[in-house]
C-alpha cells in the first residue's frame, strides 16, 4: 500500500511473528533493512 502511495521505506522494526521467510523475502528483495525483535530463551 505504501508504494502505491509514492511511499518507500528503508527500515523495518518486526516482532517474532514476522520471522516468515516470505516476509523476510519480501524486505530482502525490496533493499529494506529489517530488524526482527525475540526475547531471549533456553530455545535461542
Amino acid at each position: 500500500m505504501l508504494e502505491k502511495e509514492g511511499v518507500k521505506p528503508k527500515y523495518a522494526r518486526m516482532d517474532r511473528g514476522s520471522y516468515i521467510k516470505e516476509v523476510t523475502d519480501h524486505f530482502y528483495n525490496k533493499d529494506i533493512f529489517f530488524f526482527i525483535r525475540a526475547n531471549n530463551s533456553e530455545t535461542l
